[in-house]
């Protein structure tokens, strides 16, 4: 049977081909809204960084020390106090001291020698306590020659290491030497491949220390029984430094008399009977006057290098200030 163009049948293949063409477009806006994207990778979050732990090694001497307390002074008050960090040397005066992070390490070095220390030089004890010292940032090696140098710091603070250096080699003697160095293992310098010319002045440097290390174990015992009636807590870098300006007035006559005997080697120099032939008696009379003149003169030259510093800044200002109104000027011509 034919079936005619109802105008009901026209009406739905209308609608069935405006669904299908609907659903065509529905499709294709679909693919498009989903496309994927690139995922962004995670940021990792950066790890907070551990400040590390500061290793201070060195050797101390006078001939190898065994058994002494070496510190860094944190507090510059010339003692080794509990919290400041420390070691004890062994075999051949080796110390390795830890410093914690955020510890300030461009500080002077202690050794403390206690009367067990063993001097290896001798095999036996040293018999009587004194102090040595090193200036900051020559932690290397601590010796009775180190401890002059930074005893001219103490008494100089505006003095550099290299120029303290400069003035005890002057007092010793060896200002013509620059390839001596006052901060070398003048043990292991002895038996290393230098010059001989070179050995021969380490040797001296060897022999001066022994000297040195007995006089100011004397002095430091004198100075003890002086103040048995002054209050010594507090005084202890005054103290040290009247011990070290009587021996420092005398370092020429005890450089002469260790150049008499080039023959005898460090170890075998008879240091109670040299010693006895210097002489070098440290002043007591009036101990607690002279620990005032010494605090008073500290006290003087902090302010003067305080003023320094400050004038200097000033100064810089003042060239910074010019130079920038001398740039105007002259670019206004």
């Amino acid at each position: 049977m034919l079936i005619k163009h109802h105008p009901l049948l026209k009406i739905l293949s209308s609608s069935l081909v405006f669904s299908l063409l609907y659903g065509c477009g529905s499709e294709t806006a679909v693919d498009k809204s989903t496309t994927p994207t690139t995922p962004t990778t995670p940021t990792t979050p950066t790890t907070p960084t551990t400040p590390l732990a500061s290793t201070i090694t060195g050797t101390a001497a006078d001939g190898y020390l065994r058994g002494a307390k070496v510190c860094l002074d944190i507090n510059e008050n010339g003692v080794c106090e509990t919290a400041e960090p420390q070691d004890i040397t062994i075999v051949g005066g080796v110390y390795v001291i830890t410093v914690a992070p955020g510890i300030d390490i461009d500080k002077p070095l202690l050794v403390e020698v206690s009367a067990q220390t063993i001097d290896e030089d001798t095999g036996g004890e040293v018999g009587k306590p004194y102090v040595m010292k090193a200036p900051a940032g020559k932690h290397q090696f601590v010796s009775p020659i180190t401890t002059l140098v930074q005893q001219e710091i103490e008494n100089n603070p505006a003095l550099s290491a290299a120029d303290a250096e400069t003035k005890v080699k002057s007092a010793l003697s060896m200002v013509d030497h620059a390839e001596v160095s006052l901060f070398e293992d003048y043990v292991a310098k002895q038996n290393s491949d230098e010059t001989n010319a070179n050995k021969e002045k380490y040797t001296d440097l060897h022999k001066t220390a022994r000297v040195i290390a007995a006089l100011m174990a004397e002095q430091t015992e004198a100075l003890k029984s002086a103040l048995a009636e002054v209050a010594s807590t507090g005084n202890e870098k005054e103290s040290f430094a009247l011990i070290m300006d009587s021996i420092n007035k005398h370092l020429a006559r005890i450089t002469a008399q260790i150049s008499v005997d080039k023959g005898t080697s460090a170890k075998d120099l008879n240091v109670a009977d040299l010693k006895t032939e210097l002489n070098i008696q440290l002043d007591t009379k009036d101990i607690s006057a002279q620990i005032a003149q010494k605090k008073a003169a500290a006290k003087r030259e902090k302010i003067t290098s305080a003023e320094l510093e400050k004038l200097t800044s000033v100064n810089l200002k003042i060239d910074s200030d010019e130079t920038e109104l001398l740039s105007i000027d002259y670019s206004s011509l």
